[in-house]
């Protein structure tokens, strides 16, 4: 309305009617009167002898749009931006009429010319909104039953998992307990039978575990802590599995004064999963190596935990952190998924750097909370990627966001 075109003195045409059509149409009465009541108040400042016809004109145009509302919104998009152009052409059409009754003919051709070229405009101009505004609609549709899809879809392979996990390890339960009812059966053989099926079960309570720890995996971040040790204190808890497995543990964590915001049974419990998860890729034994280094900024701390196991390619990589795929071949892959969720919590981040054969290089970053952290200087590490850094072939970054829920 700021720059309408004048046809003659005080009439002036543009393209309001859009907007006002689209107000109605698609937010509603009172978005539509909302709007209708700010063109009055604006058409009345801007004056000229046609401001009562424009009301005359438009209003009815929007009558029948408000009447038309309730079948607007049943009817597919084809018919809605039909809708939209036949409005937009009966207010041309009405504009014409009264313009006509107050300024008679006759009407050179090069006016007639100029009058149907502007209402063309305006046809177009409203199917252009109007098939805009539908495409807008339907990619949302869109976005929304894919969104509905993934989530019946991880439902669904959630759902699968928990029954293939557990049914094996319930399936081997039972069968001893078959065994156990045989009569003659030797005390040797029966006490092995209970314990295998102790065993079993334990295995059972701990996917349930693993699936329970998932669903509460974000935590409130309200304590400050050491992380020098809090990873002692997981290569503590680990080391008797890393000898059983026979992994050396070596450790670079001197570093002093490093602080994070978080809840140290949640942060115990990400850097135990992915520690472990390394321990689990090094089936003939190797080396586990954590180091704490500054990250790229000032407020940033990293720590690496780097194994020299079986690795990963592209394709693998990819599924970390998925309920469904453990690259070591062991668990149902939750570990990594729980540790990711609970970093994401602590605003922090993960980068994972692995090749095939040679092993896999977790780098979690966390921000800083209190001033000056003092880091040893340590000799390059060529295990470090922050010392001898690899071309990554795959940069996995939870984005910090208020709920992934």
């Amino acid at each position: 309305m700021l720059l309408p075109y004048e046809i003659g003195a005080g009439y002036y045409y543009d393209l309001r009617i859009i907007p006002l059509l689209v107000s109605f149409l698609y937010g509603g009465p009172w978005a539509g009167l909302t709007t209708t009541v700010v063109f009055i108040l604006f058409r009345a400042y801007i004056g000229g002898e046609g401001f009562w016809v424009s009301l005359v004109i438009v209003l009815p145009v929007l009558l029948i749009g408000y009447l038309c509302t309730s079948a607007f919104s049943r009817s597919h998009r084809g018919k809605r931006i039909a809708a939209g152009v036949a409005l937009s052409m009966t207010h041309s059409a009405v504009f014409a009429f009264i313009y006509s009754l107050y300024h008679p003919g006759p009407y050179t051709l090069t006016q007639l010319q100029k009058y149907g070229t502007i209402a063309l405009i305006q046809a177009g101009s409203a199917a252009l909104v109007f098939y805009l505004i539908e495409e807008m609609l339907r990619n949302h549709a869109l976005r929304l039953k894919f969104w509905q899809a993934e989530k019946t879809k991880v439902v669904n392979q959630l759902a699968a998992s928990v029954s293939h996990e557990v049914r094996n390890p319930l399936t081997v339960t039972a069968g001893f307990l078959q065994l156990l009812k045989q009569h003659d059966l030797p005390a040797e053989k029966r006490d092995l039978y209970i314990q295998v099926a102790l065993d079993e079960l334990k295995k059972a309570e701990g996917i349930v575990s693993d699936y329970l720890s998932l669903t509460h995996a974000k935590t409130t971040v309200n304590q400050t802590l050491d992380l020098r040790k809090e990873a002692e204190a997981c290569l503590t808890l680990l080391g008797p599995f890393a000898k059983l497995n026979g992994v050396q543990m070596i450790s670079y964590i001197a570093a002093e004064g490093i602080y994070i915001r978080g809840n140290e049974q949640k942060l115990r419990q990400c850097l135990i999963n992915v520690m472990k998860n390394g321990i689990e890729a090094m089936p003939h034994g190797g080396k586990l190596v954590i180091d704490l280094a500054p990250g790229k900024h000032s407020r940033e701390v990293v720590i690496t935990i780097t194994d020299t196991g079986i690795g990963m390619d592209e394709e693998q990589i990819k599924h970390l952190g998925s309920p469904f795929y453990a690259h070591a071949g062991k668990g149902t892959g939750l570990g990594l998924m729980v540790a990711y969720s609970i970093i994401d919590a602590m605003e922090g981040s993960v980068f994972v750097d692995s090749t095939v054969g040679e092993g896999t290089t977790f780098a979690i970053t966390f921000p800083i909370v209190k001033d000056k952290p003092r880091f040893p200087l340590y000799p390059r590490r060529s295990h470090s990627p922050l010392a001898a850094p690899r071309k990554l072939r795959r940069m996995m970054e939870l984005k910090r966001t208020p709920d992934r829920s």
